[in-house]
């Protein structure tokens, strides 16, 4: 069996809105993006396939590729449509995923 890490990452401009009061949006940016660099490393092991980002995000899916990872472009926002858009963007032939 193939393991697919699967990480949807929000638009920039959302991420880490509950830091408001103590970063500016370019900070919050760099953090998501310094955070996202360590759980794609975190991920890249030997019984980790792939590692997957999903965001609506041009410079998130250019740190993902970037650190090895592979980029799909989510045609809109939220994290749970983006989780599910990598699975059903990596269900194995005639797997059906919910």
């Amino acid at each position: 069996m193939r393991t697919i890490a699967i990480v949807p990452i929000k638009a920039l401009t959302a991420t880490k809105t509950r830091l408001a009061a103590a970063l500016d949006p370019p900070d919050r940016a760099a953090l998501t993006l310094r955070v996202l660099g360590g759980v794609l490393t975190a991920l890249d092991t030997p019984g980790i396939a792939e590692r997957l980002v999903v965001t609506p995000d041009t410079a998130v899916l250019r740190a993902a590729q970037a650190a090895g990872a592979t980029g799909l472009r989510q045609a809109g926002e939220g994290l749970t449509k983006g989780g599910r858009r990598g699975a059903r963007g990596r269900s194995p032939p005639g797997r059906r995923r919910s």
